[in-house]
């Protein structure tokens, strides 16, 4: 999607990205995501919806998980992930408008297909290991 956000570059196992940032400056998508104990921050386009996205990274990184069926937002049926198992976690999902030129992520809203918001405690800990970005939620 873009640029990706690592935790000093150290090796942390399973994926070590926490942060797949898109390239572009724009709103998008968010899923707020804990797997193998290690925060992630995943985002993807408008129109790609939050099971999606976590589907899309739990089968790069060949996490097993169980689908239930959802629809996107032209009402076709998907299969799409449980947002907890063993081994991940979803525990927030919103929308976020990133800003390149500024470095800031504002993080805000919710996914009612899932019936998760934006976790702020998971929004303290992305903030402490991306120190190059301001990671907040955005006030109504």
């Amino acid at each position: 999607m873009g640029i990706t956000i690592k935790l000093n570059g150290a090796v942390m196992g399973i994926d070590d990205v926490l942060i797949n940032l898109p390239w572009q400056t724009g709103f998008y998508n968010v899923v707020q995501l804990i797997a193998f104990e290690k925060p992630k921050l995943l985002f993807g386009y408008q129109g790609n919806i939050h099971g999606r996205i976590l589907s899309n990274y739990l089968d790069r990184e060949k996490i097993d998980y169980t689908s239930f069926q959802s629809y996107d937002e032209l009402g076709n049926n998907l299969a799409v992930p449980l947002a907890i198992r063993e081994t991940y976690q979803a525990i927030g999902m919103g929308r976020a408008v990133v800003s390149q030129n500024k470095k800031m992520i504002a993080l805000f809203g919710s996914c009612h297909e899932y019936g998760l918001s934006i976790d702020k405690s998971h929004i303290e800990t992305m903030q402490q290991l991306s120190l190059d970005w301001k990671i907040t939620e955005l006030s109504r």
